[in-house]
């Protein structure tokens, strides 16, 4: 992680590199850090499509997604939060997170789920989610 720090100042363009620090601070070490530059990345001119284009799940130790618990906390028509242990902030997800929309239509605040977790230029998303 002091590697990633190190290549890149707070004025500059490389995205790339601040994104990779984020997700790490993210996983590894302070969540509030990592938001300090999700934000800042989240505020820069790129596009929308570029700035919420997921990648890089996280992997458990036989490089598979893991797959972490959590509970909704809230749910609307397209989107939600969702609260895993591991983490403080709730995470963002969207409906098509959801192999099924008839079960996204059922769900409600408190409904156990699994999730898998990427992120975007914005932050941890919710990559894959199903009934826990």
């Amino acid at each position: 992680i002091k590697y990633l720090k190190r290549s890149y100042s707070p004025n500059d363009n490389s995205f790339e590199e601040k994104f990779m620090h984020a997700r790490l601070e993210y996983i590894y070490k302070s969540e509030d850090k990592a938001f300090e530059i999700f934000n800042e990345l989240s505020k820069t001119s790129l596009p929308g499509k570029i700035k919420n284009k997921g990648a890089l799940v996280i992997l458990d130790n036989y490089d598979r997604e893991k797959i972490f618990d959590g509970y909704v906390v809230t749910v609307n028509s397209d989107y939600g939060f969702i609260k895993c242990s591991q983490y403080k902030e709730n995470i963002y997800v969207h409906k098509s997170c959801m192999s099924d929309s008839e079960t996204w239509d059922l769900l409600k605040p408190n409904d156990p789920v699994k999730i898998s977790i990427w992120f975007t230029f914005r932050g941890p998303r919710v990559k894959t989610m199903a009934l826990g």
